[in-house]
């Protein structure tokens, strides 16, 4: 129900925990309030800071946690893209929030790998939150405490520098999370749409 879905994101309260009360009327100020959460709800989905997770049957919070070491690490990666003659890769803020689920995955679920336990493979992630593509690539790290260790980790890889090499991919999207106990997960993903 309607009433439901608002009280679950937090845009009506009820008169306590678990009543809302219908026969009462709404005052102006109530619904000013109303009307001020429905509007920064409806920005956060804007701005990729919120999306609904379908497996979860909830909304979820999408912030990275350093937007300017995502933005160094995408600058790093079209460097090294530059040096081979490559097209720049743009940065896709769709492609970055999935890449933050994933991050804040490895934090909720306690596992690092590609595979995710809930979500599965990197392309399934994307497609379940409909993001559309024609490739997908995906290189992770942990524990690399800057923009610059990471991406030179990652070109010291075989398998991460063609990601970050691969002629086909026209976009990038970045996270960082760092878990309350001190992991700095990384996750950068690529397509071409």
């Amino acid at each position: 129900n309607y009433i439901q879905s608002l009280a679950d994101i937090n845009i009506v309260s009820g008169v306590n925990e678990h009543q809302f009360a219908p026969e009462r009327h709404v005052t102006r100020a109530q619904l000013a309030i109303i009307i001020c959460r429905a509007i920064e709800f409806q920005e956060a989905l804007n701005n990729h800071e919120m999306i609904y997770d379908f497996l979860k049957k909830d909304y979820i919070e999408t912030i990275n946690d350093s937007a300017e070491w995502s933005k160094e690490v995408i600058k790093l990666v079209n460097e090294e893209r530059q040096k081979a003659n490559l097209p720049l890769l743009q940065e896709d803020p769709q492609l970055s929030q999935i890449a933050v689920i994933k991050a804040q995955d490895f934090i909720n679920s306690h596992y690092f790998e590609h595979e995710s336990i809930l979500y599965g493979q990197p392309w399934d992630l994307a497609a379940l939150f409909d993001y559309e593509f024609m490739t997908l690539g995906e290189n992770i790290a942990k524990n690399y405490h800057s923009p610059k260790e990471v991406v030179a980790a990652w070109m010291e890889s075989a398998g991460h520098r063609e990601n970050i090499l691969r002629p086909q991919y026209t976009n990038i999207g970045v996270a960082f999370k760092k878990s309350n106990d001190g992991n700095f997960y990384w996750v950068q993903m690529f397509s071409s749409k």
